[in-house]
């Protein structure tokens, strides 16, 4: 059971960043830190270009889950209203 909820978050976490347009592959400096963050395993190597993205949000801690869900959720809804 544990390992199919850290896959769902792994994928649930693809998915957000893909809304959001943000790189969501697996290799990216965002989405390692938000699955170390929500315990969603990140198994690719990072390029030394996303290893900085990612050494930047580990020392400042930018992100914040709950704003990057309520872009997508607007994204959502301005998509149903068309």
């Amino acid at each position: 059971i544990e390992s199919l909820k850290r896959t769902v978050r792994h994928e649930i976490l693809h998915y957000i960043l893909f809304m959001i347009g943000v790189n969501n592959s697996d290799t990216g400096g965002i989405f390692h830190y938000l699955c170390n963050k929500y315990d969603a395993h990140a198994y690719k190597e990072m390029p030394e270009d996303e290893h900085e993205i990612y050494n930047g949000l580990m020392e400042q801690s930018l992100i914040n889950v709950s704003n990057i869900l309520e872009q997508v959720k607007k994204k959502i809804i301005i998509g149903y209203a068309k």
